[in-house]
């Protein structure tokens, strides 16, 4: 069962990450998962076997904290949510998925692969002086994906349609070193931290829940 890393937090921000290596057959994704009949008509509509494997990868994950494929529901959004209350949120890239539960905070979660095409998009969702003191391609891209992770999982903790990376989520600037930083949409603070690994980044994103 390649339960690639686990982390919780150490603070009164009660959070868990998980993240999974997909390197098992299909078949065996499946073991042991109980899955609902909505679950099973989704699957069955995935024509992809990467999609499929995924999708049981992320449920696999899910088991190793308890909660059954039957407890996950989604808004007309496609955001996933728990009625326990438990925030919620899942990632997947080529070879790996990634899910983040939150008991007392929101929280976001994003698992990309470095790629060069993040050089040439930059521009749509960060300015020009996010990586300019950075002279190696490496360093430019890995740092564009933690800046890109960290806004993909912040628009999935607020699940607004039409937020704008460039503009409306802000990122405290931040080094390859210090492996976590602020963003801001509004006067909304959230606090991420990225870790990177086999060519690819995670982010993991929280914000304080507000009390009604």
């Amino acid at each position: 069962m390649p339960l690639f890393k686990s982390l919780s937090s150490k603070s009164i921000q009660d959070y868990k990450v998980a993240v999974w290596r997909v390197s098992e057959s299909e078949e065996d994704l499946r073991q042991n998962l109980n899955l609902s009949e909505v679950s099973e008509l989704r699957l069955s509509n995935m024509k992809s076997e990467t999609h499929r494997k995924c999708f049981l990868a992320v449920r696999q994950l899910l088991k190793t904290y308890q909660i059954e494929d039957a407890a996950i529901k989604y808004k007309p959004s496609g955001k996933p949510f728990l009625d326990s209350g438990i925030s919620i949120s899942i990632s997947h890239t080529m070879g790996y998925v990634a899910i983040a539960l939150g008991f007392n905070v929101e929280v976001g979660v994003d698992v990309e692969q470095h790629r060069e095409k993040i050089l040439k998009i930059a521009s749509r969702f960060t300015g020009e002086g996010a990586v300019a003191s950075l002279e190696s391609t490496s360093d430019r891209i890995e740092k564009l994906t933690a800046i890109w992770g960290a806004k993909e999982s912040i628009y999935k903790i607020l699940d607004r349609e039409g937020l704008s990376f460039r503009e409306a989520i802000k990122i405290d600037d931040f080094t390859l070193e210090s492996h976590h930083s602020s963003a801001w949409v509004d006067e909304n603070r959230f606090h991420f931290t990225f870790e990177t690994f086999d060519n690819h980044t995670l982010v993991y994103t929280y914000q304080t829940k507000t009390l009604s």
